[in-house]
């Protein structure tokens, strides 16, 4: 009588191809979970970052022409100035005053 040598794997720890194929099919699926998990925070964080960037623009359109006014009156007090300065003969002037703005 042959005796068949005893498998390196018994029958119940061998895995069946049905069971490869489940366990496949299961990575399969989390991975398509997580992309669409993925694709949907993307989605959340795009549209928050939108929402601010468009409250940031809103305050922006409200407060440029208010920072432009304020940034003409500075740029035309300094051209003012410098005009009145320059303009002015220094014989109207107190020659120290001149001395000290120059």
């Amino acid at each position: 009588m042959t005796v068949k040598p005893p498998d390196p794997m018994s029958r119940k720890e061998q895995p069946t191809l049905r069971s490869q194929q489940a366990t496949t099919l299961r990575k399969i699926e989390r991975r398509i979970a997580n992309v669409f998990q993925y694709l949907i925070r993307q989605h959340n964080i795009r549209t928050i970052i939108i929402q601010r960037h468009s409250k940031i623009f809103i305050q922006m359109y409200i407060r440029r022409p208010i920072i432009r006014q304020v940034h003409a009156d500075i740029g035309f007090d300094n051209v003012l100035n410098k005009r009145t300065i320059r303009h002015t003969p220094a014989t109207q002037v107190d020659n120290g005053l001149v001395a000290q703005i120059e």
